[in-house]
């Protein structure tokens, strides 16, 4: 499985995420395999990245949703762009 494969997996995990508190478990299996695999950082960075991105688009089609659904969609996302965030800040230092 290539990155971008990996990365549509994740996205795909989170869209269908019922509950925003089981993000941070689909973002930990991201950073175990990560590590496993020994992805350069520069790698890892682009790889959170696009999920970020990809994230804003599925933001978007969120509003589509009706509102409960929608309402449950934009919460794994935020939950998921925070704890991007944290990994992408673990990155840098």
């Amino acid at each position: 499985m290539t990155l971008d494969e990996y990365r549509a997996y994740i996205v795909q995990k989170l869209s269908v995420c019922k509950n925003p508190a089981l993000v941070p478990d689909v973002l930990a299996e991201t950073e175990v395999m990560l590590a496993a695999t020994k992805v350069t950082p520069l790698a890892q960075e682009r790889l959170w990245q696009g999920i970020r991105s990809d994230l804003e688009v599925l933001r978007q089609r969120s509003l589509q949703l009706d509102p409960d659904a929608g309402e449950l969609l934009r919460s794994v996302i935020a939950a998921a762009r925070w704890g991007i965030a944290n990994y992408q800040r673990l990155l840098s230092k």
